[in-house]
C-alpha cells in the first residue's frame, strides 16, 4: 500500500512538473511570401493555438504542437483572400486548420532545428526549420523560416505565373 501511495504521489508530482513546464502561445503570426505575377505577395496568418514545452539548456527535450487557422489567412486584399480559401486553394471549409506537430529537435551553431510534421489541406509532410530563441524580460520569442513547394501540399495547380515556393516566418511569443 506505501509503494502504491508512493507511486501516485509521484505521478502527481511530476505531472505537475510538466505541466508548469508547458508554455502557452501568445501574440504571434505566421507570415508567407510567394512571387505571383512577376511580384512578391505577402501575407499572413493570425490566430496561432497550441502548447509548447520549450527551454533552451533542454532544447533535445522539447515538444511543440501548434495549429493555425487558415480562416484567418490575411493578404491585404479581400477578394484574394476569398479566392485563397477556395477548394483549389487552401479549401478552409474541409480544412480550416494547418497543424504543425514536433518530432524532434536539434542544436546549431546559429540556434535550434525543429523537425515537424506539418499537416495542411489533408496532407501530412516532414518539413525541418531552424530557428532562434531569444529571451527580453518576460517575453520568449521563437522566429524561424523555411520553404516549401506548395504543390506538394496541393495548393493550386501548376502555373506559369505563381511561384512553387512559398518563404514561411513564424514567429511565436510565449506566456
Amino acid at each position: 500500500m506505501k509503494k502504491l501511495i508512493v507511486f501516485l504521489l509521484f505521478l502527481i508530482g511530476f505531472s505537475f512538473l510538466r505541466a508548469q513546464s508547458q508554455q502557452q502561445i501568445s501574440d504571434s503570426e505566421v507570415r508567407f511570401s510567394i512571387k505571383n505575377a512577376g511580384l512578391t505577395v505577402e501575407g499572413s496568418l493570425g490566430e496561432v493555438k497550441g502548447n509548447i514545452q520549450f527551454k533552451p539548456e533542454m532544447a533535445k527535450q522539447a515538444k511543440m504542437l501548434v495549429w493555425v487557422n487558415v480562416n484567418a489567412l490575411r493578404t491585404g486584399s479581400d477578394l484574394r483572400d476569398k479566392h485563397l480559401k477556395k477548394k483549389e486553394y487552401f479549401d478552409a471549409n474541409t480544412f480550416p486548420e494547418i497543424k504543425m506537430v514536433s518530432k524532434f529537435f536539434g542544436i546549431t551553431e546559429a540556434g535550434y532545428k525543429g523537425y515537424f510534421v506539418l499537416s495542411l489541406k489533408g496532407v501530412s509532410k516532414d518539413v525541418v526549420i531552424p530557428f532562434t530563441y531569444t529571451k527580453q524580460g518576460q517575453t520568449e520569442m521563437l522566429t524561424g523560416s523555411f520553404v516549401l513547394n506548395r504543390l506538394d501540399y496541393e495548393i493550386g495547380g501548376k502555373s506559369l505565373v505563381m511561384g512553387d515556393e512559398v518563404k514561411i516566418t513564424i514567429e511565436v511569443k510565449l506566456k
